[in-house]
């Protein structure tokens, strides 16, 4: 029987995938397979948040696996192998961060190349005080494979990316949070992330997926057409009149009250 690499559990709305291959939670082919699922899963289920962790302290995940990578070099073929794993690696992380829920990495112990770039595809980023980080490849004549280049500029710029992408150094939790590539947690990410997910399951879920969409490629010259399209759809949504409904109601409640007590 294979190991169980990666584990899907469901708490109510919130789904986690947990990273479970030993030693340092390295991505090959099988193993990209299963986190797309999970996504896809988590999306046919109704999940309106979705946690990636570690049960690994020590590492969120090192990225994809090196041994892979070397093996497949050394073969006749081998290259074209290996661009086509870059480009299934891209593929699944672009379906995480199209995911119409909120998805958060939680981030403890070390998340270099891959695993970063896995982070990067997440709409939230949380690091706990052990967490490092880094875009590293250079550092073994390679460049960022699965969007790392593309979404770490969008994040913190591209100053701040060519300092990390060139010099492959990694950084911590405090200086993630300041550069604004993560948010530090030093009372510990899982509580944070689990405090963080229960909420955004709380929002609606039309809502959120619409919010997604007109932030994927912000700013962008469609962006305010996106946005007008996104609002008539919701004014037309009966999850979104109840609300609305709800607050008018509440509102008119609270100014009674406060007629009544002057």
């Amino acid at each position: 029987m294979e190991p169980v690499v990666i584990e899907l559990v469901r708490e109510q709305a919130v789904a986690t995938v947990r990273l479970r291959r030993p030693p340092v939670n390295a991505f090959d082919l099988h193993m990209l397979d299963l986190l797309e699922s999970a996504i896809e899963y988590s999306e046919t289920s109704g999940a309106r948040c979705l946690l990636i962790r570690s049960d690994n302290p020590r590492f969120f995940s090192a990225g994809a696996d090196i041994a892979m990578l070397q093996a497949a070099t050394e073969r006749d073929g081998g290259v074209d192998e290996m661009v086509a794993f870059a480009g299934r690696f891209q593929h699944v992380l672009d379906t995480l961060e199209r995911a119409p829920f909120a998805t958060i990495a939680v981030i403890e112990g070390l998340a270099l190349g891959g695993g970063l770039e896995l982070a990067l595809a997440c709409d939230f980023r949380l690091a706990g005080a052990e967490a490092k980080m880094g875009l590293t490849e250079t550092t073994l004549g390679l460049v960022p494979g699965a969007g790392g280049t593309q979404r770490l500029a969008a994040v913190v710029g591209r100053a701040r990316a060519r300092q990390l992408v060139l010099t492959g150094r990694m950084i911590d939790a405090t200086e993630a949070d300041r550069i604004g590539l993560a948010d530090f947690c030093p009372d510990g990410a899982p509580a944070a992330a689990g405090d963080l997910a229960r909420e955004l399951a709380q929002r609606p879920a039309r809502a959120m997926a619409l919010a997604k969409e007109c932030l994927l490629d912000a700013p962008s010259p469609d962006g305010y057409a996106r946005e007008l399209t996104a609002s008539r759809e919701l004014y037309g949504d009966p999850e979104t009149a109840g609300i609305l409904t709800e607050f008018l109601s509440s509102r008119k409640k609270s100014s009674s009250a406060r007629k009544e007590s002057a």
